[in-house]
């Protein structure tokens, strides 16, 4: 008996509105309607507005202090020369300090040979055409380390080009389903569903990783490139018979 009352009351339990799966109702469809889906994608090329670039300094010492003593004796020159070149405190952030033991190769039994001290930092800016003086710049006063510029887009303009790819998106989608109503002598009456959009933001630049205790006094090469955007959607059109 206590089996039973149990499960009534899970029965009622999942009845109930509180416990019920909710779920998008569909579409309501008239009798002379056809449901078409499609989708469609919107694409622009928009070039970059700034870059992020990590520069770091990386040291070696018999013992884990001797590594970080000079890795600090460097860094704070790294950063001297940052500030000297105009690059504010909030567009500067440590994302890596790390000392670690380095071992011998080749050998069975794991022995240290010495310790490195890595301190790297990433800078963001908007001067696009002067990134490659700046990491030129950073590497005369001690950086040995650098990789993958990050090019991308302020707030504002990711917005932008976010809506204009959805509204291409939108017109691709729009224009698919006239061309296959009228191949199949119907015509649109009415939107019945608009998926999310799914925007996605890639390129601008390529990989690079600079390394070395010297670099030539030329600027480094840096070619921002462009950033592609592209949005997608799903639209669910009712067709009727012309």
């Amino acid at each position: 008996m206590r089996g039973k009352i149990i499960a009534a009351l899970a029965l009622t339990l999942l009845a109930s509105p509180s416990f019920a799966q909710s779920a998008d109702p569909a579409p309501v469809v008239s009798a002379n309607e056809t449901i078409l889906r499609v989708s469609g994608e919107g694409t622009l090329s928009v070039a970059p507005e700034m870059a992020k670039i990590s520069v770091g300094v990386s040291t070696t010492g018999a013992t884990a202090l001797d590594a970080l003593s000079e890795n600090n004796r460097k860094s704070g020159s790294l950063v001297e020369a940052i500030r000297a070149a105009g690059i504010a405190g909030k567009d500067v952030q440590t994302n890596d300090l790390s000392v670690e033991p380095e071992y011998a190769e080749d050998e069975e039994v794991d022995r240290i040979i010495g310790w490195r001290a890595t301190n790297t930092l990433t800078i963001t800016t908007s001067d696009l055409e002067n990134l490659g003086d700046l990491i030129t710049v950073l590497f005369e006063a001690g950086g040995n380390t650098a990789d993958t510029p990050d090019f991308g887009l302020t707030e504002r303009s990711k917005l932008r080009a976010t809506r204009q790819a959805e509204r291409k998106a939108l017109e691709e989608a729009r224009d698919q389903a006239e061309a296959t109503a009228e191949a199949l002598g119907m015509r649109i009456a009415r939107t019945l569903l608009v998926s999310d959009s799914k925007v996605s933001f890639t390129g601008g630049g390529r990989y690079i990783v600079v390394t070395g205790s010297r670099m030539a006094r030329s600027a480094v090469p840096i070619e921002p490139g462009l950033i592609e955007v592209e949005a997608k959607y799903s639209v669910e059109y009712a067709l009727v018979p012309l």
